[in-house]
């Protein structure tokens, strides 16, 4: 019981280490379905092209208004993802600038 309340610091580090672990795996899976966001967003938008008048395209007010809409969602999505991966990477990047291997 003693050692729940005043743990060793090698489990200090084993619990920092699975509680980084379990961080790690739900950031990837929020940008993942971030890029997954972006990516149906954008193909909504796509799908919306069509409808426009080539000849005059200003016809179309609602249809350019939805794909814009839909674009700016998709940007937003994406830079979430986005962001959250860089910070893994600068995260990674410190911790490797710091690791010293053992034998």
């Amino acid at each position: 019981m003693n050692e729940l309340i005043n743990p060793e610091p090698t489990d200090v580090t084993l619990i920092d280490g699975v509680v980084l672990t379990r961080l790690s795996k739900n950031v990837t899976s929020a940008a993942d379905y971030g890029a997954a966001t972006a990516q149906r967003l954008a193909a909504l938008a796509f799908a919306q092209v069509d409808k426009i008048d080539p000849g005059n395209p200003m016809e179309s007010q609602e249809t350019l208004q939805a794909i814009s809409a839909l674009m700016k969602m998709s940007n937003e999505a994406s830079k979430m993802g986005a962001h959250i991966r860089t910070q893994q990477v600068h995260q990674m990047a410190k911790a490797l600038k710091t690791w010293t291997p053992t034998a």
